[in-house]
C-alpha cells in the first residue's frame, strides 16, 4: 500500500526533482531497521513502537492490536494464525482503495461496530479500538485464550467481509438507494444499510430496496421538510439496526413507525402547506420534490414519457443546474414574466401566496438568469406548452381566466400535496 502511494506520488516527475528529493531525504532523515525473521516478532515489535511514529488510523490501530493479542493468545501455529489476519486486512486496505475516496476507512469501521458488535454504549462504536480492547485484555489476562482467537477469528472475519460489502453497496444501482444519495443525507443510514444490504438474500435485492425506501420517506419528512436536526432518530435507527437478525417485517414495522413518530400525517401536510414553505425549506430539497412530482406525472399523465434522470437532477452545470423558481415573482425572473396574466403583488399576495409550494417550480440556471435580460422574449402562458417539464406544462390547466391568481397558486398545492401524502406515505410501502 505504501509502495503504490509513493509510485503514485513520484509518478510524472522529472529526474532532477527526484534526485532533489532523494538529496533532501539524505540530509534530514534516519531509517532505523529492525531485522526480524518471524512475522510474530515483526508484530510484536510494531505494537510496542507504533504510537512513536506518524498517527495511524483507527483500522490500522486494530490491525496492529489483533496480531499482538493473536501472537499472546496462540499456542501453535501462531504465524498461521497472523498470516490470516494480515490476509484479511490487506483486502480490506484494498476495498478501501477501492472506495474511490467517498469514506474514509475509520467511518466504515464504525459503521460495522454500530451493525454487527454487541455495543450497549455510544462510546463503544464511537471508540472502536477502545471498545476491542476492553474486549480482548480480560480474555488474555483471564488465560481465556481460545475464547480470545475465537473473537479475533469472527471479529477481523466479519470485518473483511463487511468492507466488500460496503464497496458492493457504494455502487449500487437500486433506485431507492440512490434516492439517498441524491437527499445528501445518508451517513446516519449507512449502518442499516449495510447490514440490510447483507441479510437480504433475494436476488434482486428485494428487501433491501424497501428500507431505502423507508429510509428515504424518513429522510425527506424528517429532514427535508419539517428540517428537524441531523441527528434526529439516530439513536433509534442505530439500535434497530444493532438489534437486527434478518427479520425484515419487523424491522419495516419499526422504520414506519419511526417515520410517523417525528412526522405524523397532519405535521407533514401542515409544513407542506405553510405560506413562507420557500423561505425555510433548502433548495435543494425543494428541487428533489419537485423532481419526484415531475416524474409522477410522466409516469401518470399523458402524454407518458421517460422519467427524468438522477444525473439530470444532480447536474451542477453552472448554466444547467436546476434551481427552485417562482412561477409568480416580485421581479422578473419569475417563470411568469408576462405582467397582463400575473396577479397584483400587494402585501397580502406577498404573504400569503408567493412563497408556497403551489407557486413554485423547477427551471435551469441559465433560464431564470436570462428572463431578467429585455431582448429575451417575455414568457407568458404559451410557454407552458413548450416547456421541457410537465411541471411547468400543466400550469396553464390551472389559469382562472387566462390568469395565475392566488386561486391558481391554492389549487396546485393541493394537487402536489395530495402527491407527497401518497408518495411519501410508510404504509403504502410494504403493502
Amino acid at each position: 500500500m505504501a509502495k503504490r502511494y509513493f509510485q503514485k506520488q513520484l509518478e510524472g516527475r522529472t529526474i532532477d526533482n527526484l534526485l532533489e528529493l532523494k538529496s533532501k531525504l539524505d540530509e534530514h532523515t534516519k531509517v532505523l531497521t529492525y531485522s526480524v525473521t518471524e512475522t510474530a516478532e515483526a508484530t510484536l515489535i510494531f505494537e510496542t513502537t507504533n504510537d512513536r511514529g506518524k498517527g495511524l488510523t483507527n483500522l490500522e490501530k486494530i490491525k496492529s492490536f489483533l496480531m499482538y493479542k493473536t501472537y499472546l493468545a496462540a499456542s501453535d501455529d501462531t504465524e498461521k494464525h497472523l498470516d490470516l489476519i494480515r490476509q484479511r486486512f490487506s483486502e480490506i486496505f484494498r476495498d478501501v482503495e477501492m472506495f474511490d475516496g467517498q469514506l474514509e476507512e475509520d467511518t466504515v469501521l464504525q459503521y460495522h461496530c454500530i451493525a454487527f458488535e454487541s455495543w450497549t454504549d455510544k462510546e463503544h462504536y464511537q471508540q472502536p479500538v477502545n471498545f476491542i480492547r476492553n474486549k480482548l485484555n480480560p480474555l488474555i489476562k483471564q488465560g481465556k485464550k481460545i475464547e480470545a482467537l475465537k473473537f479475533i477469528e469472527r471479529f477481523s472475519l466479519e470485518l473483511r467481509e463487511n468492507f466488500r460489502i460496503m464497496r458492493e453497496l457504494l455502487g449500487c444501482s437500486v433506485a431507492s438507494y440512490r434516492d439517498l444519495v441524491c437527499m445528501e443525507r445518508i451517513a446516519n443510514f449507512y449502518p442499516l444499510l449495510l447490514k440490510s444490504y447483507k441479510f437480504d438474500d433475494t436476488d434482486s435485492k428485494d428487501k433491501f430496496k424497501i428500507i431505502c425506501r423507508l429510509l428515504e420517506i424518513f429522510s425527506f419528512r424528517v429532514f427535508a421538510v419539517q428540517q428537524n436536526r441531523s441527528h434526529t432518530g439516530q439513536a433509534s435507527i442505530y439500535t434497530i439496526t444493532r438489534d437486527f437478525v434478518g427479520r425484515f417485517g419487523p424491522l419495516n414495522e419499526k422504520l414506519i413507525k419511526l417515520v410517523t413518530d417525528y412526522s405524523s400525517r397532519k405535521s407533514f401536510r401542515d409544513a407542506l402547506g405553510s405560506s413562507s414553505l420557500y423561505e425555510w425549506m433548502g433548495s435543494r430539497d425543494l428541487c428533489y420534490l419537485i423532481w419526484k412530482y415531475e416524474n409522477h406525472l410522466r409516469e401518470k399523465e399523458q402524454p407518458i414519457c421517460a422519467s427524468m434522470s438522477e444525473d439530470e437532477f444532480r447536474n451542477t452545470d453552472r448554466k444547467t443546474r436546476l434551481t427552485v423558481e417562482h412561477i409568480a415573482a416580485q421581479t422578473q425572473n419569475g417563470i411568469v414574466a408576462d405582467t397582463s396574466i400575473l396577479p397584483k403583488m400587494d402585501e397580502k399576495f406577498v404573504e400569503n401566496n408567493l412563497h408556497r409550494l403551489g407557486n413554485l417550480t423547477f427551471d435551469p440556471a441559465s433560464a431564470n438568469s436570462s428572463k431578467g435580460n429585455n431582448k429575451v422574449v417575455i414568457k407568458n402562458s404559451k410557454y407552458f406548452s413548450k416547456a421541457p417539464y410537465k411541471t411547468q406544462n400543466e400550469l396553464e390547466s390551472f389559469l382562472v381566466k387566462s390568469k395565475w391568481t392566488s386561486q391558481s397558486i391554492v389549487t396546485r398545492e393541493a394537487k402536489i400535496v395530495k402527491f407527497c401524502m401518497s408518495f411519501w406515505d410508510p404504509e403504502g410501502v410494504v403493502d
